[in-house]
C-alpha cells in the first residue's frame, strides 16, 4: 500500500540464476511501443530482448519489425495479443495499446498468465476498471502463493519519475536538507496530441479524459514528491485552440487542452499543475519544490536542477536581504546521452524504467510503481474532470467511487522508498549512470 510495491520473497518467471536475457514481448506498437522497442534493445541483449511482438495492424507491425533491425531475427509477430500471451516467447510483456483497451489485455495477462508486466500508464480509463486491474494482480499473488512460487510482478508505466532532472529532483527532497516540503508546482508546456490510429485520443471516452491521459504522469509525481495522499482536487480548464476544426466519424474532439489543477495533500502539502497542450513546439517540463529551508527546481529538455538554501531565515528587518545576503544556488547540468536521447521523447526515461522493471522481475529490487499507485494517478485526473464539471472542489476520502460522485480514497501512510540503484548499459559495449 506504499508508492514501492512489496518486496519479493522468491524466484517467478523470469529464471533467477539462470543465464540468457529477459524475454519481453510488446502489445501495441504505436509511437510509444516502439519507443519501448529501442529502448530494449540499448538495456543490451545480455539484458533484456524484444522477444515478441503484438498488434492488430498490419502496418504497425511492419513498422515495429523494420525498428527491431538485428534483433527482428529473435522476435515473432502477432496479430492477436491473446497468442503472443498464450505462447511460450516471452518471459514479460510491456503493454502499449490505446488506453481503452489496457482493461481487455490486462484481464488475459493477469488472469491467465503468470508473466511479468509493465503497463502504460493511464493503467485504466475508469476507476473501476483500475479497480479491477488491482484485484486480478491480487488474485494472482494469492493463487501463485497456494503453489509457493512468486507471481509475476506488475508495474505501471510512469517514465516522468525517472527523468534525470526529475529523479535528481526527487534524491534531494527524499533527503530532507532543506526541511519539510510545503509546495509543489508542476508546468508542462507543449504541443497539441499528435495523431493516433483511428484518431482514438481525440475523445474522453477513449483517453478517459486529457487529465488522465496526459496528467496522471503529473499526478503521480505529486504523490511521490509529496509522500502523501490527496485529500481534495480543484480544477479549472477547457478546449481553446486545439483540434476545433476537426471532424471525424466519432464526431467533433472533446478533449481539453488546457488547465489548472490544485491538490491538497493529507501531509498539509499543496500541489499545483499548469498543464497547457499549444504553448510551444517543443515538450517542457518544470517541477517545482518549496521546502521550509530553500527549494529544488527541476528543468526538462535543459536537464538542470537548481537547488537553493536560503540564508535569511527569520528575523528580517525592514529590507529584503541584500546580495551578499541571500544564498546561492546551486545549478546542476545532467546532459543526456545522444543514445538515450535519440530513442524516445521521454530525455532517456524511458531507459530507466525498463531496467527498474527488468530488476523487479528479476526479483532484485521492488516494483517502484504499483497498480494501485496507477489507480490513485487515474483517480485524480477524474477528480480533475469532476471539478471542471461542477465547478466545485472534489474530496478524496474513505475507498473507492461511491454513489452520486462522492470520491473517496483509503486512508493509508506512504513511506519513503529507497533511493532506486539503477545501472545497465545506456548502449551497446557502454555503461552509464545519470
Amino acid at each position: 500500500a506504499a508508492l514501492r510495491g512489496p518486496p519479493l520473497m522468491s524466484s517467478g518467471g523470469v529464471r533467477l540464476g539462470e543465464k540468457g536475457p529477459v524475454r519481453i514481448g510488446v502489445i501495441g506498437t504505436g509511437a510509444m511501443g516502439k519507443e519501448h522497442i529501442r529502448n530494449i534493445a540499448l538495456l543490451g541483449p545480455e539484458t533484456a530482448i524484444v522477444a515478441a511482438v503484438a498488434d492488430s495492424d498490419a502496418n504497425a507491425r511492419l513498422e515495429a519489425y523494420d525498428e527491431l533491425g538485428a534483433g527482428a531475427r529473435a522476435c515473432t509477430l502477432f496479430e492477436r495479443f491473446e497468442d503472443l500471451l498464450s505462447s511460450d516467447h516471452v518471459d514479460a510483456v510491456v503493454v502499449c495499446t490505446p488506453n481503452f483497451q489496457h482493461i481487455d489485455v490486462l484481464r488475459y495477462a493477469i488472469g491467465k498468465t503468470n508473466l511479468h508486466i509493465l503497463c502504460e500508464k493511464p493503467l485504466c480509463t475508469t476507476l473501476q476498471d483500475c479497480e479491477e486491474v488491482e484485484r486480478l494482480v491480487a488474485e494472482r499473488e494469492a493463487r501463485m502463493r497456494q503453489f509457493g512460487a512468486r507471481a509475476g510482478v506488475f508495474m505501471t508505466g510512469m517514465e516522468y519519475r525517472w527523468m534525470p532532472p526529475i529523479a535528481r529532483l526527487i534524491q534531494e527532497t527524499d533527503i530532507g536538507a532543506l526541511g519539510s516540503l510545503h509546495t509543489l508546482f508542476i508546468r508542462e508546456h507543449r504541443f497539441p496530441f499528435l495523431q493516433k490510429v483511428k484518431n482514438w485520443n481525440r475523445f474522453n471516452r477513449y483517453t478517459g479524459g486529457t487529465l488522465v491521459e496526459k496528467a496522471c504522469h503529473f499526478f503521480d509525481l505529486m504523490r511521490r514528491i509529496v509522500r502523501s495522499e490527496p485529500v481534495s482536487v480543484y480544477a479549472s480548464g477547457g478546449q481553446a485552440v486545439n483540434h476545433k476544426d476537426e471532424l471525424h466519424d466519432e464526431g467533433s474532439p472533446d478533449i481539453l487542452d488546457h488547465a489548472f489543477v490544485t491538490v491538497e495533500f493529507a501531509s498539509g502539502a499543496r500541489a499545483m499543475l499548469d498543464l497547457n497542450m499549444f504553448a510551444e513546439d517543443e515538450q517542457t517540463e518544470t517541477v517545482t519544490a518549496v521546502c521550509e529551508l530553500g527549494k529544488v527546481e527541476a528543468k526538462a529538455p535543459e536537464s538542470t536542477v537548481r537547488v537553493l538554501r536560503r540564508r535569511q531565515l527569520s528575523k528580517l528587518g525592514r529590507r529584503p536581504p541584500a546580495p551578499g545576503e541571500r544564498g546561492v544556488a546551486e545549478v546542476v547540468s545532467l546532459p543526456i546521452p545522444k543514445s538515450l536521447a535519440e530513442a524516445g521523447y521521454h530525455e532517456g526515461a524511458t531507459f530507466f524504467e525498463l531496467g527498474e522493471f527488468v530488476a523487479a522481475a528479476r526479483g532484485q529490487q521492488a516494483v517502484p510503481i504499483s497498480a494501485r499507485d496507477g489507480k490513485i494517478a487515474v483517480l485524480m485526473g477524474l477528480a480533475a474532470h469532476e471539478s471542471i464539471r461542477t465547478g466545485r472542489v472534489v474530496r478524496l476520502q474513505g475507498d473507492g467511487l461511491a454513489a452520486r460522485g462522492a470520491w473517496q480514497l483509503p486512508p493509508q501512510e506512504v513511506p519513503v522508498p529507497p533511493r532506486p540503484q539503477l545501472q545497465v548499459a545506456a548502449a551497446a559495449g557502454e555503461r552509464s549512470r545519470l
